[in-house]
């Protein structure tokens, strides 16, 4: 690779993934329910993160205001639910009922210098 993708960390129950090893990964994967993947970085336009979910799986991601998301699975957009502003201007949250098992591209729109997206199976 030409340059090195801004730092990012990625956890789920706590465990760190070093960042090298998580730009290179191929999807998120949560084996359960309960638990949560956060992505930690720069966001200049937009990124897109596959993550393989099954069916019927509650998606909430979390992420700073100024970003926007959206759900695709089978070149199908994905309508979330619910969407909360937690503390207006600073924190956004939406909801999503996965419509079938496999992956499902999560596109995230903005700018953020310092971003912090959680994505988290309930």
């Amino acid at each position: 690779m030409k340059h090195f993708l801004s730092a990012l960390t990625l956890s789920s129950l706590f465990l760190n993934i070093p960042s090298t090893l998580a730009t290179i990964q191929k999807n998120i994967y949560l084996p359960t329910d309960k638990t949560c993947a956060v992505y930690r970085g720069r966001i200049d336009h937009a990124q897109a993160f596959p993550m393989w979910i099954e069916k019927n799986r509650q998606l909430m991601i979390e992420t700073n205001s100024e970003l926007k998301v959206a759900v695709v699975f089978q070149n199908e957009v994905v309508s979330p639910y619910q969407i909360h502003d937690l503390v207006p201007d600073i924190t956004s949250q939406y909801s999503y009922r996965t419509p079938g098992t496999g992956n499902h591209i999560i596109s995230v729109q903005g700018k953020a210098a310092s971003a912090k997206i959680s994505f988290c199976l309930k």
